[in-house]
């Protein structure tokens, strides 16, 4: 090889986009090396005494808790996530889930609370000017008190006549 093709290929070495490397603790110290994420068809090399060598096919389970699966030629074939998180992922869609119900059973609680005590002030309202007309007729009668044979000379009606009618007032002031 000559000097210009020595020159050119350290050129291109120095040239090449810098690869990202990451390393990986296994539980029983081993030392995976990474290069690029830890994604689906990444290189992963084991690293030696002598240096790196590639991984090979199998289950590596990290220190995390989740698995790396490596095909053959030391590919990341999948990524398994942890036991633990995958339980803890399943408990927070419960709880998130739940936590939708309550709110929702909340939401028709509070508008069902609101329509009793709309219908209750509308009731109380009713009642209020019933009794006011009630009052208000009780202290005419008091002002013009007439005795039974009064109102049957004046109007020519007999006393049980008299009172059917007071009492059909009343009745209509309190929406009966």
């Amino acid at each position: 090889m000559t000097a210009a093709e020595k020159l050119k290929q350290i050129a291109e070495l120095f040239s090449k986009e810098k690869k990202k490397f990451s390393e990986v603790a296994l539980p029983d110290g081993t030392i995976l090396v990474l290069e690029g994420d830890m994604v689906e068809g990444s290189p992963v090399m084991v690293k030696t005494e002598t240096g790196t060598e590639p991984a090979k096919p199998g289950e590596y389970k990290l220190s995390d808790g989740s698995t790396l699966v490596i095909k053959d030629g030391g590919l990341i074939q999948e990524v398994k996530p942890a036991e633990d998180m995958k339980k803890d992922n399943e408990d927070i869609a419960a709880l998130t889930k739940r936590i939708a119900e309550i709110e929702a059973a909340n939401k028709a609680t509070q508008e069902a609370a609101t329509a009793a005590a709309t219908a209750n002030v509308e009731q109380m309202a009713r009642m209020e000017k019933a009794t006011s007309e009630l009052i208000e007729l009780v202290k005419e009668i008091i002002k013009n008190p007439k005795t039974d044979e009064q109102f049957s000379t004046t109007t020519k009606q007999r006393p049980e006549d008299v009172w059917a009618e007071r009492f059909k007032r009343i009745q209509a002031l309190n929406g009966k």
